[in-house]
């Protein structure tokens, strides 16, 4: 499996329950993509230092979306791209 490294420019999360997102990039510990070619969609995980109580304030029902955009670099082009994407989070894990 090989691994790339980013840039992380954009983490929000954005819920019905709340006026504006929330900017989660500076709470971050690990993010992990995985593609599976058997697999129609891209999973992933993120790790969040949650000593605010962000859950208690809002919790994680299903509905909620992570907004995110990422900088990389091409493994074809050797460009610079900028990726932004949109996630539906479908779990979180207990703390």
């Amino acid at each position: 499996m090989a691994e790339k490294s980013f840039v992380l420019r954009r983490l929000v999360l954005h819920s019905p329950n709340l006026i504006d997102g929330i900017d989660l990039s500076g709470l971050y510990f690990n993010l992990t993509i995985k593609t599976d070619i058997r697999l129609p969609f891209i999973t992933g995980t993120v790790g969040i230092y949650d000593a605010a109580g962000y859950n208690e304030l809002f919790p994680i029902l299903g509905e909620e979306r992570l907004e995110l955009e990422i900088e990389t670099k091409s493994m074809v082009t050797g460009k610079i791209e900028l990726i932004k994407k949109m996630f539906r989070i479908y779990e979180m894990t207990p703390q």
